[in-house]
């Protein structure tokens, strides 16, 4: 993606990338409308309580999964805040301030995402050892947050956000595992949506930081953010007790 950016740059200027995503977003949405059906869902009869409500209920009566939602969205929320500084951070520390190749950069971040997914995949990670894997997965995103907040090697940061990529690309089956461990199939959506009020408050927190504090300060809130997210979960019973 970043290299076809990049020769979409060449040839059109600043507005080729997104003319790119705009032909590759219509050609989609074409893809979309004539291979997806519509999911109707299904009819709720009178009298029975709505999804919001199974969810906050069963929120009350087990706290870990509301935990568990809070560590997964402060997960997403410092990933956005990585996404808004990772740019500026390789600028400020370029060698000479030169030009930084930011497409190859991009496909290398993109490359560690699918290596995360594949280790995953790899791993057969049962839902025993979830809690295990949660606990590694998150104090590996601290350490390499934390390495961008006290180093100025180019080259060090650069392998510490591709670090940091990995862990997404272990983050996202990961997250999806765990969901489907502890959560129910019919409040699962409404579950998630409930995650996602946290997930906004981050990102809002996150852009205003981005625009009002130096890198250094917002990769070490983002380091300890997921320190307090390991501690969490390493808290937090086994994923089967949760399920229980």
């Amino acid at each position: 993606a970043g290299l076809i950016a990049r020769i979409s740059f060449e040839y059109v200027g600043d507005i080729g990338p997104f003319q790119v995503a705009l032909g590759l977003t219509i050609l989609l949405w074409i893809l979309i409308w004539y291979s997806w059906d519509e999911n109707f869902g299904k009819v709720r009869k009178k009298g029975d309580k709505t999804n919001f409500g199974l969810a906050l209920q069963m929120m009350k009566r087990n706290p870990s999964v509301f935990w568990v939602g809070t560590i997964q969205a402060a997960f997403e929320g410092v990933m956005f805040t990585f996404v808004f500084n990772w740019v500026p951070t390789l600028q400020s520390i370029s060698p000479s301030k030169l030009r930084i190749p930011t497409e190859v950069v991009f496909s290398c971040l993109m490359a560690s995402i699918s290596l995360g997914g594949a280790i995953f995949s790899t791993h057969q990670c049962s839902s025993k050892s979830l809690h295990s894997v949660g606990i590694v997965l998150y104090t590996g995103a601290c350490l390499s947050m934390a390495l961008p907040a006290y180093s100025d090697g180019f080259y060090t940061v650069v392998l510490s956000f591709c670090v940091f990529e990995v862990c997404v690309g272990v983050f996202n089956p990961w997250c999806v595992k765990l969901r489907s461990a502890i959560v129910p199939e019919e409040i699962l959506a409404t579950v998630i949506t409930i995650w996602r009020l946290p997930l906004n408050g981050m990102v809002v927190v996150g852009v205003f930081a981005s625009d009002n504090l130096p890198t250094r300060q917002i990769f070490t809130g983002c380091s300890l953010i997921y320190a307090l997210c390991a501690m969490v979960l390493f808290s937090l019973p086994s994923i089967a007790s949760i399920q229980g």
